[in-house]
């Protein structure tokens, strides 16, 4: 599964689960360029390996988000709890 459809799936379960909905980052764009290097089938190829578990270039581009080390230590506190509670799936 592509990163971008992890992000998908996950923003998904993020509007059934409000926990989670303000931890998922916004996606602004993505891409997956097509040229000769941008996938490990060239190289695997060119070494006679096995190309069926090739892996191709994505890029995907995120809004900027402000680094956690710049906050207030209450605000730091505050995302650190959030962050560490995020995992945390409401169904147990």
């Amino acid at each position: 599964m592509s990163e971008v459809e992890i992000l998908k799936k996950a923003k998904e379960y993020g509007k059934k689960i409000d926990f989670i909905c303000n931890h998922i980052p916004e996606m602004v764009c993505h891409l997956n360029p097509n040229f000769l290097c941008s996938s490990t089938k060239t190289v695997c190829q060119l070494l006679g390996l096995p190309t069926d578990a090739s892996r191709c270039l994505c890029i995907v581009v995120f809004q900027l988000l402000l680094p956690i080390k710049k906050l207030k230590e209450k605000d730091m506190l505050t995302a650190y709890l959030q962050a560490f509670f995020c995992g945390y799936d409401g169904l147990s």
